[in-house]
């Protein structure tokens, strides 16, 4: 059976950190420390309650239509299907095409109804000067696109889904103006498989708020992300015979294989087609030398 595992892709908030240059950092603290408890609670008992002030947009954060519109939903308004157990698919684009991240990166894939992850790999730089110089970003073309597709949810882990230098902020206004809760400053999206895997981004039911810190996180199965492992061939290699292994493919067909989840309706066939092509190519690739 394949193993699931959680996967965290939010930031840690902590006292003093910068989010977004400009903007206030949190301060973090007691209200009743540990020391003081202990005039409240019998002997060897403390309790330490904190206090923390902070800007709605912290760390990793989801908006609602609400940060862009004043007569659109809060946070409190999103219903846990809006923002829990979604179908979850990752977009590389980690590989230095651009900072504007057109329509053609989500193209050929299933859209409709799943939470779409642009992984970027600018989370490398959070916390440092770097994070908010250059950041990647959705164009306008790529917000009108999702949501004519369907996309349930949008992510990213950079500085801001819009270019910062555009005040008119094209993508938040569409993808907001359609109800899409978009979710910033995400992390730890290379731990992710393309997709196959359950995304979460809830926040507290706060109302009056368009924006609030999220502990964003995805339940995947078996093998995670964009590494790659090198199989056993040694013996073949020794005497000099081109080989490739292919062992148990399953997790790969179908990312819910021997789980609850490994149902008919579950099976992503356009993904299952990439996967027996991959594996041809390589073995004419091999038939070739």
């Amino acid at each position: 059976m394949s193993s699931r595992r959680l996967v965290d892709v939010s930031h840690v908030v902590e006292h003093g950190m910068v989010t977004y240059p400009g903007l206030p950092s949190p301060i973090i603290g007691d209200w009743l420390s540990r020391e003081a408890s202990q005039a409240r609670y019998g002997p060897g008992t403390t309790f330490q309650l904190g206090r923390i002030e902070m800007l709605a947009n912290t760390g990793t954060y989801i908006d609602a239509p609400f940060h862009r519109y004043a007569d659109g939903r809060d946070i409190a308004d999103y219903p846990l299907e809006a923002v829990a157990d979604l179908a979850g698919v990752v977009f590389r684009a980690t590989g230095g095409g651009g900072r504007a991240l057109d329509a053609r990166l989500f193209e050929g894939r299933e859209l409709r109804e799943r939470a779409l992850l642009v992984h970027t790999g600018w989370d490398a730089h959070w916390r440092t000067e770097r994070y908010a110089q250059g950041h990647p970003f959705l164009t306008r073309a790529a917000a009108q696109h999702l949501v004519a597709a369907g996309a349930a949810l949008v992510g990213i882990d950079s500085l801001n889904i819009d270019d910062d230098a555009d005040p008119a902020r094209p993508v938040h206004t569409i993808l907001l103006a359609a109800g899409i809760p978009v979710v910033e400053h995400l992390c730890n999206l290379g731990d992710l498989p393309d997709d196959g895997f359950r995304f979460f981004a809830v926040p507290v039911r706060v109302r009056g708020m368009g924006s609030f810190p999220v502990r964003a996180f995805a339940i995947a199965w078996g093998g995670g992300g964009v590494s790659r492992r090198g199989s056993s061939l040694g013996g073949e290699r020794r005497v000099g015979y081109p080989a490739i292994m292919i062992t148990n493919t399953a997790v790969y067909r179908n990312p819910f294989y021997h789980t609850p989840l490994d149902q008919t309706r579950t099976l992503d066939y356009p993904r299952m087609a990439r996967v027996v092509d991959g594996i041809a190519a390589v073995v004419r690739g091999l038939a070739s030398d």
